[in-house]
């Protein structure tokens, strides 16, 4: 982009110098200015989202749920993280058809240890989550003790007065 944006720059400033009437005047005398990095990132944007649209498949699990329009966002030992038409999932490895477990390499004594793992990781952060929320109501029970009193003493001072 520096390579050119300078000639650029003056071809614009000569453009407008002459008093163009349109954009399009301005265009005719300067020629179009391309920005081919941005180009060239938004072609490429473009053409995995195609890729990736034209994988899409529909899945349907063992136990009966389907997904439309599924897109693989990330393969674990014991499960499959995907976006689909409705949203995003986390399904396990053991829910899905034997062709699609084969094609993620699903082993049962891998997915039971990465399973033990994730609940085990689980258990950690919804201990985590309610003890910032207990600490959160605590700090909201005392803020409110701490008003109620600041009002009670500027009552206490009004009705002294």
């Amino acid at each position: 982009m520096e390579d050119y944006l300078p000639l650029s720059l003056f071809k614009v400033r000569l453009a407008l110098w002459m008093r163009p009437t349109s954009v399009e005047a301005i265009i005719s005398i300067t020629g179009p200015v391309y920005n081919f990095k941005a180009l060239a990132v938004l072609f490429g944007f473009w053409t995995v989202l195609a890729i990736l649209r034209a994988e899409a498949a529909d899945w349907t699990t063992t136990d009966g749920k389907v997904y439309q329009e599924v897109m693989v966002v990330k393969v674990e030992d014991d499960a499959v993280t995907i976006l689909y038409k409705d949203g995003g999932a986390l399904i396990p490895l053991v829910k899905l058809p034997s062709e699609l477990q084969k094609k993620f390499h699903y082993d049962p004594e891998k997915a039971k240890i990465a399973a033990e793992a994730r609940a085990k990781r689980d258990a950690q952060n919804a201990a985590a989550l309610q003890a910032e929320k207990d600490e959160t109501q605590k700090i909201e029970q005392q803020k409110l003790a701490d008003e109620a009193k600041a009002q009670q003493q500027q009552q206490a001072g009004q009705a002294g007065h």
